[in-house]
């Protein structure tokens, strides 16, 4: 359902015009930002290896209109939780940009899944982030004369999360710090691992109905007429004597 038909944002000379939609998952309302000019293409992020050259303003915008969102429709706010990169600029409009109701005050999480993306472009894109120009500092997201939008969302942030704790340390070492281990010491107060994984109550063999039931990883006797299963769903030749998996 369609909640806001649509509303202009400007991106430095750039217009786009964002809609607002509203779904409902197990229980829990979920918002969909709408741009086709911006997100209607091929590949998310890239294509070809290649990264959109508008990718900034892409990203600056949608984390924008996600908030001008959540003050349009009055939204009460517990956590703001960006994921890397792309929308690692929401903590940063939050705390230079967005001072009102709604916004203002509401506790601010990043997690980072890969340090080796960070989102770096020429200083020269800054009007495109629509920060005040203080932003553009060492304490901020100035990077080596660059513009680094992951540093900036990580200094932002209360609170900054990985997919692990062994991740949240190794990436305070220079081996796995990409240039940013400096920026995540002087942060380690407010970092945090926190294991990535799936629901196993979901996500088990024994009761899912998808699939033939398997009891404990012991029970070898089922096996097979699971591996059939799963050869007859794709319709691919197996042989008994060979390892079948799947991801």
């Amino acid at each position: 359902m369609q909640v806001i038909p649509q509303f202009p944002l400007w991106t430095a000379e750039h217009r786009h015009v964002f809609a607002i939609h509203r779904a409902e998952l197990r229980g829990f309302q979920v918002l969909l930002v709408e741009c086709d000019e911006l997100f209607a293409r091929e590949g998310l992020y890239q294509v070809e290896g290649k990264d959109h050259p508008d990718n900034l303003i892409r990203f600056s915008a949608f984390t924008r209109a996600s908030l001008e969102a959540a003050m349009m429709l009055e939204l009460e706010l517990d956590l703001i939780h960006a994921h890397d990169w792309q929308a690692a600029l929401a903590p940063v409009q939050a705390q230079h940009r967005y001072h009102l109701p709604g916004i203002a005050g509401v506790p601010q999480v990043l997690t980072i899944h890969n340090l080796g993306y960070q989102g770096l472009f020429p200083a020269d894109q800054f009007r495109f982030t629509h920060l005040p120009a203080e932003a553009f500092s060492v304490d901020c997201i100035e990077f080596y004369g660059k513009m680094n939008v992951l540093k900036a969302g990580i200094i932002c942030a209360d609170a900054v999360t990985t997919v692990s704790p062994q991740y949240s340390r190794e990436i305070l070492t220079e081996e796995f710090g990409a240039g940013l281990d400096g920026v995540l010491r002087a942060q380690k107060h407010k970092l945090s691992g926190i294991i990535n994984g799936i629901d196993t109550d979901e996500w088990n063999p024994a009761t899912d109905r998808t699939s033939p039931p398997i009891t404990p990883p012991t029970n070898w006797q089922a096996k097979p007429n699971a591996r059939r299963s799963f050869a007859a769903s794709w319709a691919c030749r197996t042989s008994q004597s060979a390892p079948s998996s799947g991801w």
